[in-house]
Formats: structure tokens, C-alpha cells, sequence
């Protein structure tokens, strides 16, 4: 008996067409989960992005150096600026998107901002912050998935390091102060001895000789011998002698050269006297053409505060302190004179002070 198998043949044309329709009801859900990956991925790196940028410009503006125009970092507020926006690939970040301002801490108001401006004439102290904001908005560039549009916004702040205070006592430069002790002693000396001696001499002899026998003879003799002797003697011997007010003080100041640092120009005046010593004025030469608007604006020894106020112009007089200022005996203070603007060095920097004792010269320094 034989056996004939038979097999069924299929039909090519209709598994095609089932492949067509499967495929395009799976395509969309497909795109829409790659669009979806792709949305949110650009959500993130958008993200980054803004929270990079601000910290690479507070970076910028608190780390001690110059810009460019030769002002300090924290000063250049274009510089801040163009440092967020180096980090916006797929954003821009406009000018009103980036905030920077200055405050004294967390939880305290801030005294600057930058907004607006290129540059921004602030001088603040060791441990002041520097706040830079930067925001952007995303918007999903087809409206597919369930992302809204939103505005990411990051903050970062720094505290600021202007400068520090190192102080030394080195060796005496030669230079103290002198003692002037002016000493006028006229001696005129007048000697008269005039000498009068008149010694009229009288003798009168009268003789009568009678030629009678009797004889008479008178014989008077009369003498006179008056003497004056007038023997005068003046001796007039004045002496004048002048002292200066006060006992002068053994003063002996030195003092390091000047140094400049940005906005700054320090001096330190060592006093190697027995006393302390006063300042009472001091002059300071600089140059004051370079930037526009240069002026002194404070005046501190060490940590103290001894002058606050606005001074145009070189050379600046300043005698009207806060406090007196005193250097005890063998010790020394660091003078910190701060401008408006960075100090453009030409060379005429010179500082001149004085002081209150008795002995004490003027005492002039420059770089």
C-alpha cells in the first residue's frame, strides 16, 4: 500500500501584508518612546548645562586675579557673564538671564549687582559673597510628550578672598629722626676805661727887700696838687640761649618699600624707638589719571578702620582721622590705602607721613 503525503503551501503574499499593518501600528507608539528618550534627554543636558554655568562664572569672578582691562575678576561683570555663557551649548543664555550680586553672607541683603553694566566699581571685604543666577527656558520642540514647558534656574555663590595681611619686622633702613638743638649765644663785650688826670701845680714867691736896716722877708709858698683819677669800667656779657619746646625723642622708623595690588597701595612703618610714636598726616603720591574717576576712598592700619571718606587727586593729604593711630615701641603696622579703581603704576607712587612727637621728621617712602 503506498502512501502519498501531501503539504500545504502557503501564501507569501498574505504573511507580507500582516507584517505591513503589525508595523505600522507599532511604528508611532515606537517614535514616540525614542522622541520621548530624546526630549528628556535634552531636558537633562540643559540642565547641566544651566547648573555648570553657574558655577563656572562664580568661579570666575571670586578667584583672585585681573581680567583683560586689568580690573580685578570680581569687578568685571562682562567677564561673569561670558564665563556662564561658554557653557550654553544647546541654550543661550541672555544678559537678563544671568543675576550677580554681591551680600555679606547667607541671610543678608545684597549692597551690589552687575546687572546692567560691564563693569561695576565694588570693593568688598575679605568674606563677602559673590552670587551668580542663571536661568534658561525649555520648551519641547514637538508637543508629543507629557513635558510642560518650564524655566531651570541654578544658583551658586563663593566667598570672596581680597587679600591677606602678612606681616614681618625687618631690619632698620638707616633711616630716624633727627634731633635739632639751635644754640644763639651772642657775647658782646664792651670794656671802657677812660683815664682823666689833670696836675695843675701853683707856686707863688714874692720877696721885699727894704733898703732899710730892718729887714722883712715873707716868704709864703702856696701849693696846690689836686688829683682825680676816673677809672670807669662797663663789662656787659648777655647771653641768649633758645630751647625747643618740649624734650625731643630718640626717633628711630623704618619701613618696607610700597607695594600696589590692584586697588590697593600697603606700607609698613616699623617703630624701633623707646616711645610710642603718632601718625599725624599722611601724603600719598599716585596716579590718579588712569582710570577716570581714581580716588582714595579708605585708609586702614592692621584691621582698623582710620579714615572713610572720598579724596580726588595727587598728591592726597589726609590728617583728619577717625582715631589716633599709635605704634608702641617695637612693633609695626601695616598701612592699607584702597582706591576707587585698580592703580595704574607710572612710577610717581610715594607716601609721606608725619607724626606727632617732638623728633619725630617727616618720614618719606616710595616704591
Amino acid at each position: 500500500m503506498k502512501t502519498k503525503l501531501f503539504s500545504v503551501k502557503k501564501n507569501k503574499k498574505k504573511d507580507t501584508a500582516q507584517g505591513l499593518v503589525e508595523f505600522a501600528l507599532v511604528i508611532p507608539i515606537l517614535l514616540l518612546v525614542v522622541y520621548g528618550l530624546l526630549e528628556v534627554g535634552r531636558l537633562l543636558f540643559v540642565y547641566s548645562s544651566v547648573v555648570t554655568a553657574a558655577r563656572q562664572a562664580v568661579r570666575y569672578g571670586a578667584v583672585t586675579g585681573v581680567s583683560d582691562g586689568g580690573y580685578p575678576r570680581y569687578q568685571d561683570c562682562a567677564g561673569i557673564r561670558s564665563a556662564a555663557r561658554n557653557v550654553g551649548f544647546i541654550n543661550n543664555f541672555p544678559d537678563s538671564g544671568i543675576n550677580i550680586t554681591f551680600d555679606t553672607g547667607p541671610g543678608t541683603t545684597s549692597y551690589a549687582t552687575c546687572n546692567g553694566v560691564d563693569y561695576l566699581g565694588v570693593v568688598p571685604k575679605n568674606g563677602d559673597r559673590l552670587l551668580v543666577s542663571v536661568s534658561t527656558s525649555f520648551v519641547p520642540i514637538v508637543p508629543l510628550v507629557p513635558l510642560d514647558p518650564m524655566t531651570i534656574e541654578s544658583s551658586s555663590s563663593r566667598t570672596i578672598l581680597v587679600d591677606i595681611d602678612i606681616v614681618v619686622t625687618p631690619e632698620a633702613q638707616g633711616w630716624d629722626g633727627s634731633t635739632s638743638t639751635p644754640t644763639n649765644t651772642p657775647t658782646p663785650t664792651a670794656t671802657n676805661t677812660p683815664t682823666d688826670t689833670p696836675t695843675p701845680t701853683t707856686t707863688s714867691l714874692y720877696t721885699a727887700t727894704p733898703s732899710n736896716t730892718p729887714t722883712i722877708t715873707n716868704t709864703p709858698t702856696i701849693t696846690f696838687t689836686p688829683t682825680i683819677t676816673y677809672t670807669p669800667t662797663t663789662t656787659g656779657t648777655p647771653t641768649n640761649t633758645p630751647l625747643p619746646t618740649g624734650t625731643p625723642m630718640a626717633c628711630f622708623v623704618s619701613h618696607d618699600g610700597i607695594a600696589v595690588t590692584q586697588n590697593k597701595m600697603l606700607l609698613t612703618v616699623n617703630n624701633n624707638s623707646a616711645s610710642p610714636i603718632t601718625i599725624s598726616e599722611i601724603t600719598i603720591f599716585y596716579n590718579a589719571a588712569s582710570p577716570a574717576g581714581q580716588g582714595l576712598s579708605a585708609i586702614y592700619s592692621g584691621g582698623t578702620l582710620i579714615w572713610d571718606d572720598s579724596a580726588t587727586g595727587s598728591p592726597v593729604t589726609i590728617s583728619n582721622f577717625i582715631q589716633n593711630e599709635s605704634i608702641e615701641p617695637g612693633s609695626s603696622t601695616a598701612l592699607k590705602m584702597f582706591f576707587n579703581n585698580n592703580i595704574k603704576i607710572n612710577g610717581t607712587e610715594l607716601i609721606s607721613i608725619s607724626f606727632l612727637e617732638n623728633g619725630c621728621d617727616e618720614h618719606t617712602t616710595n616704591q
